[in-house]
């Protein structure tokens, strides 16, 4: 359904889809008026970044990095293939995320982290919310992105064509499975049964998708992102043909946790359920080297 075509007639319907219908109106004249007076900022971008990938991986935190880039504007959680799906244009699109990054800089770019509080992904003395010359724009919402690019193929291609003769990246960012399983079940109140089913679920989409996007894809594991900080990054602009500034990347690394989050010991896990994971895990390359002994997982050698 495009932006221009009113929701499934019935003769009540519910408040909330017309709540939904109504904003997403209200994003398209904001953003059509809005991005007129930006075109010039725009016109400078080559690149259009997406992430793909389960929610809980450390997409935010490597957003939040990206974001902080002199040539990059990249806000979490606006969830951009529910704009392309709904008509809006190219410039539209920017325009929105460049409006989420400015007012998430101004919150601090607070996000919810372990144990329930809050943690901030601010980068010091970057830029995070602003740029010098715009050349990588994007959005780090990996979970529901993978969940509309497998119920609907064709929005891929529809992005494509949106984006016109702007160069489309993709970067996926993989954490051991038993702690994705874990928070599954932590923050969203799933059973064992239920969180795995529905994690190797998302990985067999993942398989389609990378299949699709070929060469622009970049994958990376959470485990390079917290030990190995620096290459990681001088590999994600390299991956976006930008510079990495020293400055740039010392003020990145001086945000990250010290130590890998570890779900997997916040649930009881039994050896059986241990070895069901284990052999789906063997199925699927991009998860090769993941095991639950933390030992055997930081000892793998990572390559992209």
């Amino acid at each position: 359904m495009t932006l221009l075509q009113a929701p499934a007639s019935h003769d009540r319907e519910p408040d909330a889809a017309v709540y939904r219908h109504a904003r997403m109106a209200r994003d398209y004249l904001t953003s059509f008026v809005r991005s007129r007076g930006e075109l010039r900022s725009f016109s400078t971008i080559e690149s259009y970044c997406m992430f793909i990938g389960h929610a809980r991986s450390g997409h935010s935190i490597v957003g939040a990095m990206l974001d902080a880039h002199p040539n990059v504007i990249l806000p979490d959680e606006v969830d951009a293939l529910r704009y392309v799906a709904a008509g809006f244009s190219r410039e539209q699109l920017f325009h929105i995320l460049l409006a989420r990054s400015r007012r998430q800089v101004r919150k601090e770019r607070t996000k919810a982290g372990r144990n329930g509080k809050s943690y901030s992904y601010r980068v010091p003395d970057q830029w995070q919310g602003r740029f010098s010359t715009l050349k990588v724009i994007g959005d780090s919402k990996a979970g529901k992105s993978t969940q509309r690019l497998a119920q609907s193929p064709a929005i891929l291609e529809r992005l494509r064509r949106c984006m016109g003769n702007v160069d489309l990246r993709f970067i996926h960012v993989v954490r051991n499975p038993y702690d994705n399983i874990s928070t599954l079940m932590v923050r969203g109140g799933r059973t064992f049964d239920n969180a795995i089913t529905q994690y190797f679920a998302n990985c067999e989409a993942l398989v389609a998708i990378r299949r699709r996007v070929g060469e622009s894809l970049l994958t990376i594991r959470q485990e390079q992102v917290i030990l190995q900080p620096g290459p990681t990054l001088q590999q994600l602009c390299g991956f976006l043909k930008l510079a990495a500034p020293d400055d740039y990347l010392q003020a990145c690394a001086g945000i990250l946790y010290t130590s890998l989050p570890k779900s997997r010991f916040s649930v009881p896990w039994d050896d059986a359920l241990i070895e069901r994971v284990r052999r789906k895990i063997d199925e699927f390359d991009f998860l090769a080297g993941y095991a639950y002994d933390e030992r055997a997982t930081e000892q793998t050698t990572w390559s992209a």
